[in-house]
C-alpha cells in the first residue's frame, strides 16, 4: 500500500475478510429499540423470522419486572431458551472485574452472587449496577459462557465472525449522571 492508498479522515478503511452472513434487516419500533431489533436481525441469520416486536414479546419473562428495555444479558438468556449456546464477551469495567478474566461457570457465577450482595447492601442502591450484575448472573446460571476481558480486538471479531453473526454494543453512557 503506498502512501495515496491510505484512507483520508473520515473514511472508513474496509477489511476484505470473506465473512459474511445473511441477515434480515429490520428498522426500530416503538416497542422494540436497538437490542430487540438487532436481536431479531442476528436470528434471522440462524432461519428465525421474529419481527422485533415479538422478540420484545417473547424476551419480557428474562428481565425484572418494570425494567426498561432489555439489557444484551437479558436477551442474551432469552437466546439460551431457544436452544442457542451463546457465548457472551464483556468488555465491562463498571460492573465486572477484569480479575475474573479466567473463570468460568460455578466460580465466576460464585463472584457474580457476591458482586449483586454486594449492590443489594449498598445504600442507596446503584439500580443500574445490580440490573446488569443481576442480568449476568442469570445469564451465567441458565448455562451462558461469559467471557471478562479488558479490551477488544480486531482478531477476536474476526474470529467471533467465523462462528456467525455478532451482536456488538457500545454503552458508555448507560452509567453516566446528570
Amino acid at each position: 500500500m503506498n502512501r495515496g492508498d491510505r484512507p483520508r479522515q473520515g473514511q472508513v478503511e474496509r477489511m476484505n475478510t470473506g465473512i459474511e452472513h445473511e441477515i434480515k434487516i429490520y428498522a426500530q419500533t416503538p416497542v422494540a429499540l436497538c437490542g430487540p431489533t438487532a436481536l431479531a436481525m442476528q436470528l434471522s441469520a440462524c432461519g428465525e423470522e421474529l419481527s422485533p416486536d415479538e422478540v420484545v414479546a417473547r424476551a419480557e419473562p428474562f428481565k425484572r419486572p418494570g425494567d426498561p428495555g432489555f439489557t444484551s444479558q437479558e436477551l442474551a438468556r432469552y437466546c439460551l431458551s431457544l436452544g442457542y449456546q451463546v457465548d457472551f464477551w464483556s468488555f465491562d469495567g463498571m460492573v465486572l472485574d477484569y480479575a475474573w478474566k479466567d473463570l468460568k461457570g460455578a466460580a465466576l457465577a460464585a463472584e457474580l452472587s457476591r458482586l449483586c450482595r454486594h449492590h443489594e447492601s449498598r445504600t442507596p442502591v446503584d439500580d443500574m449496577k445490580l440490573r446488569y450484575a443481576l442480568a449476568y448472573l442469570a445469564f451465567v446460571e441458565a448455562g451462558g459462557s461469559l467471557t471478562v476481558a479488558p479490551f477488544v480486538t480486531t482478531e477476536l471479531i474476526l474470529r467471533l465472525l467465523e462462528k456467525g453473526p455478532v451482536a456488538a454494543g457500545v454503552l458508555f453512557g448507560v452509567f453516566g449522571s446528570e
